[in-house]
């Protein structure tokens, strides 16, 4: 799910300026943290055991419009009864709905309970191995929960929309549910009655409309493994468009829902798309839901939901359309096995619109990384790990959940390698399809047996532990060697490192060179064969690890105590002073401070500079470099105009 705050979408997602990507993670935390309304009665499903029955096929029916919150709805669950695991079928279902009435397959009366937002039905009736089919009659006005998960609101022109969001703990709000989350149902056949000439949106393949007079009733059937909250609905005044494209397995249908006011928006930005699927379906698993379609349907909710086969979006901004597609892999096809694990759904379909760029926008990459990691460093502390899933806003933290779980992929794809780390992907898809949910673990032992290598401590430091690396680097060169000293903790734990790859790049005369140091301990004490003198050092240009990191240029031992500059900062008159009666040089030659040779200056033998190039220097920072007998020497001049 992608989230962000309505005034400012059309901005975002219209223009596709990388750079607003610091302002769009910022305004997703706002909004996750402002539309977090989850009552405390989904609270207890948090710590649920395992669900007794599994429902195999859901069949349900609901009688909905627009100009009513009111939801008159049949759900019937059809399954085969185990007697080791219960005598009862539990439900989610808020108290805000009346059951009028439970029955059973041969339309006998079950008896039920429905209190604490629960309801359970009585199955003494059955025996081990029995077909068991509980259809549930019900009505009411659903609560609003979460990010609303059943709400009616208007479109940007007026006309009022009817949609269903469950993610988090909104599922019970408006149909009874299984009560464990890790649960998936078989296969769908959804019903909706909507006013004539209303589209109804749903998932899976359209079967029908059925056109009774004054209503029109939408059969949408879906054949694939279901997690209970991407079971969703959309009605309203819809255009509706039907186009294809050529992936691996399939001509997939693609259908659209869209405001009637907006389909030139939409027609604008379609030839996006057919390569965002293209994309995704070859560098990853064939698309999961080839033998039905994907679709779009625009919702009134500041963001996007990966409905599976149909996600709810605010409009067709490129970087919505790709987290929401990504989202089928992720989150749709392997759902997190928990909500403690939400990184492996919205860490991964944000990282996956930055590898979109990567491919199709490469200048546009580093941007994005910039502004994902300059928002995570916003603040010290947070682990990408949820640690408290009663709080939505940690859940769907934008910082954390999305953001830095991005980028610690991105990271973790740059230690192992494109190869491995791709192919860790494609694993763990395949490996986890059949059970439907997966955790972090699952995923860190799938990348693991593409890398051969052991990520237990990776994982430590960057998913289950908080904070980020901030690291101190001390540099000299001399005689070919580079030497540095590094000190790192960690921004939540002063006594703690964490395990980096931290690339410096060293600056020459002529050319710049990109070294990668790991990091693991507190303290590292490292030195490089280097032949090209080092004017300066700039960490993680590429903005690749999460790391805030102090550079510091210290005197190489044969620079100490024997030459300096003086006045230093200066404008006209300056001296180069030799210690100990050292040579002095006939000439030294001057670069600015990004490495450029501005030219040589003339040394007279009491050591002045010849400076009358230096009056068209600006105020800054430049390097005097000379060499004595193969030593080089490199020395800071200020040039100021205030003295």
């Amino acid at each position: 799910m992608l989230v962000v705050r309505v005034v400012l979408i059309v901005f975002l997602f219209t223009t596709g300026v990388v750079q607003s990507q610091i302002n769009h993670f910022q305004e997703l935390k706002s909004i996750s943290n402002g539309e977090s309304k989850f009552k405390s009665l989904n609270q207890n499903n948090v710590n649920e055991e395992v669900q007794s029955q599994v429902t195999h096929h859901l069949n349900a029916f609901w009688a909905l419009s627009p100009s009513s919150r009111y939801l008159k709805g049949t759900v019937r669950h059809s399954f085969t009864y185990d007697t080791l695991k219960g005598k009862n079928l539990r439900l989610l279902l808020s108290n805000e709905l009346t059951v009028d009435s439970v029955l059973g397959i041969s339309s006998e009366i079950l008896s039920f309970q429905h209190q604490n937002n629960r309801l359970e039905i009585d199955l003494l009736a059955f025996n081990h191995g029995d077909e068991v089919k509980v259809e549930i009659y019900y009505q009411g006005e659903p609560p609003t929960t979460g990010f609303g998960s059943f709400e009616i609101n208007l479109s940007p022109y007026g006309r009022p929309y009817i949609y269903t969001l469950s993610e988090p703990y909104g599922t019970g709000d408006w149909w009874p549910c299984p009560v464990y989350r890790n649960v998936k149902i078989d296969s769908i056949d959804i019903f909706v009655e909507t006013p004539r000439e209303m589209y109804a949106a749903g998932n899976g393949l359209l079967q029908s409309i059925e056109d009774s007079g004054e209503k029109w009733i939408h059969h949408w059937k879906h054949k694939y493994p279901i997690a209970p909250y991407l079971i969703a609905t959309a009605v309203g005044e819809y255009l509706v468009r039907v186009d294809t494209v050529q992936i691996q397995n399939a001509s997939l249908p693609v259908l659209d829902y869209i405001y009637p006011e907006e389909v030139h928006f939409w027609d604008a930005t379609d030839y996006r798309f057919e390569p965002m699927i293209q994309f995704l379906d070859s560098l990853l698993v064939p698309y999961p839901f080839s033998n039905e379609k994907y679709g779009h349907a625009q919702f009134p909710w500041g963001g996007g939901m990966e409905h599976q086969t149909m996600s709810f979006m605010f409009n067709s901004g490129e970087s919505l359309t790709i987290h929401e597609l990504a989202h089928q892999w992720f989150g749709n096809f392997v759902t997190c096995g928990s909500w403690s694990d939400i990184w492996l759904n919205e860490g991964f379909a944000t990282y996956l619109n930055g590898v979109y760029f990567e491919r199709f926008k490469p200048n546009e990459f580093d941007n994005w990384k910039k502004d994902l990691k300059e928002y995570i460093l916003t603040d010290p502390l947070g682990s990408v790990y949820v640690n408290d899933t009663t709080s939505v806003p940690e859940i769907f933290s934008g910082r954390l959940s999305y953001a830095k779980g991005a980028m610690v992929l991105h990271m973790l794809r740059n230690k192992v390698g494109d190869i491995a780390f791709y192919a860790g992907l494609r694993k763990y898809l395949i490996d986890y399809s059949n059970a439907g949910y997966a955790c972090t673990s699952d995923f860190m032992e799938a990348i693991e047996f593409t890398c051969f290598c052991d990520l237990e401590t990776f994982f430590s430091d960057w998913i289950y532990d908080e904070g980020h690396a901030v690291v101190e680097v001390n540099w000299s060169w001399s005689n070919g060697i580079l030497e540095l000293g590094l000190n790192q903790n960690s921004s939540a734990n002063l006594l703690s490192a964490k395990e980096l790859k931290l690339p410096l790049t060293l600056f020459s005369i002529d050319s710049d060179t990109t070294v990668f140091i790991s990091l693991e301990n507190l303290d590292e004490s490292i030195n490089i064969n280097y032949s090209k003198t080092v004017l300066d050092i700039k960490a993680d240009v590429r903005f690749d690890v999460l790391a805030e990191v102090k550079i510091k240029k210290v005197l190489a031992s044969n620079e100490a105590g024997k030459y300096l500059l003086y006045p230093n900062p200066a404008l006209t008159d300056v001296a180069l002073i030799a210690l100990n009666g050292l040579e002095i040089p006939e000439f030294v030659s001057v670069y600015n401070s990004v490495g450029q040779n501005l030219g040589s200056l003339q040394v007279s033998s009491q050591g002045a500079l010849d400076l009358y190039a230096t009056h068209n220097l600006s105020d800054g920072l430049y390097w005097v470099l000379f060499s004595i007998e193969n030593e080089m020497f490199k020395l800071p001049l200020v040039i100021s105009s205030q003295n």
